[in-house]
């Protein structure tokens, strides 16, 4: 009942920022909705995942029950693409017949039930109050792994699907990492070529889709470099390749990745996951 009464007076607080808004010529768009969402939803007092209340601050906005339900992976990990592994293996069976250009990859869940719904409402349903969350998963799994990297840069999406969606969910995430470290470089990798929905392609069609789409803005600030590459998922791993490649030929030394979530063991490389 308190979460309505509070709804309330937030409801009559937005009202009053909207006039406020209007009266003194506008704010920029994109952070008057940031605003206004973080006020409407009180992601601090419910769960993300089943929306029941939660009892006490939760870092990563989940409850107790459902935080023993994430797809964690732990250290069960394929050594190179970063999927969930079955017993003693090191590196999965894809991993042992397919080149990765990308040096090494960890994912913080496999993509599987509530991780897809939260994926999906953030880069689908304007969810970007998630952003933070997930952000702080990413962060923690930076800090577990504590990689000796000079760039921290996320996958690019195009211009034409960041209008259309209004962010890049990657960027949006990596919002928890700027308030602790100073490497965050959203300005080095482009998306040059609108390419098709990569969801229903094979993971060879995904690989000649995405050929050439990606380019480097500044060549030489990342010459010699060590770079940590971050997106949202990882499918076939052909988005990422991709990208390290192009970091590689403009004279990076090393590219590793890292992404929340890895649908590469979970055989979901057909299913509807996209930039």
């Amino acid at each position: 009942m308190w979460i309505i009464n509070l709804l309330v007076i937030r409801f009559f607080v937005i009202v009053l920022m909207g006039i406020n808004i209007i009266k003194n010529g506008g704010k920029v768009l994109s952070k008057v909705l940031d605003r206004i969402s973080n006020w409407l939803f009180p992601d601090d007092f419910v769960c993300i995942c089943c929306g029941n209340e939660i009892s006490k601050y939760s870092r990563y906005g989940v409850c107790d029950k459902c935080m023993k339900e994430l797809p964690f992976i732990g250290n069960s990990a394929c050594e190179i693409c970063g999927a969930r592994v079955i017993a003693d293996s090191i590196i999965c069976t894809d991993c042992k017949r397919t080149a990765r250009v990308f040096e090494r990859n960890y994912s913080v869940l496999s993509y599987t039930d509530q991780a897809v719904r939260l994926i999906h409402m953030l880069k689908y349903s304007n969810a970007r109050y998630l952003a933070k969350y997930l952000g702080n998963m990413l962060y923690d799994k930076f800090l577990l792994i504590n990689p000796n990297i000079d760039y921290i840069i996320p996958v690019p999406i195009h211009s034409n699907r960041r209008n259309q969606r209004g962010y890049n969910q990657t960027e949006l995430m990596l919002n928890s990492f700027v308030n602790h470290i100073d490497k965050v470089a959203t300005d080095i990798l482009e998306r040059t070529i609108d390419t098709p929905n990569q969801a229903r392609l094979t993971k060879s069609e995904r690989k000649e889709n995405i050929k050439g789409s990606i380019r480097v803005v500044d060549k030489l600030r990342i010459k010699g470099k060590s770079i940590l590459l971050v997106d949202d998922v990882l499918t076939s791993g052909a988005t990422m390749d991709e990208c390290a490649k192009v970091l590689f030929k403009a004279g990076a030394s090393h590219v590793i990745a890292m992404t929340l979530a890895n649908a590469h063991i979970e055989s979901a490389l057909e299913e509807e996951i996209d930039d």
